[in-house]
């Protein structure tokens, strides 16, 4: 674990934080986030959460889109998909969040 608690090093691919402030700087620029992507892991569907207007698409772990699309504040998605694992890239005006989510039989 590095500063922040979080694993970090060796083969993780993340570069370990030793200063501590930085964690603290971390920690307020997570929370700011108003996004909210769940149940994960998913059986029927997901559900998006974030105020304002945002664009999905969603990439099977292959890199194939099976999802994009514009919403406005919320969006269920996933209902039609196959059950594996998926990467949903999420954009606004002011950022993009990429979250990995299971769909389970």
């Amino acid at each position: 674990e590095d500063a922040c608690g979080t694993c970090a090093g060796g083969t993780t691919g993340i570069v370990p934080v030793t200063d501590p402030a930085s964690c603290i700087a971390t920690k307020k620029k997570e929370k700011m986030s108003s996004t909210s992507v769940g149940p994960n892991p998913f059986k029927e569907s997901i559900y998006i959460r974030k105020k304002g207007e945002f664009q999905l698409h969603v990439y099977t772990m292959t890199g194939v889109k099976v999802y994009s699309g514009k919403h406005f504040d919320q969006a269920e998605i996933g209902s039609k998909w196959e059950a594996g694992t998926y990467m949903i890239r999420l954009l606004s005006d002011t950022h993009q969040e990429i979250f990995k989510v299971f769909k389970l039989k």
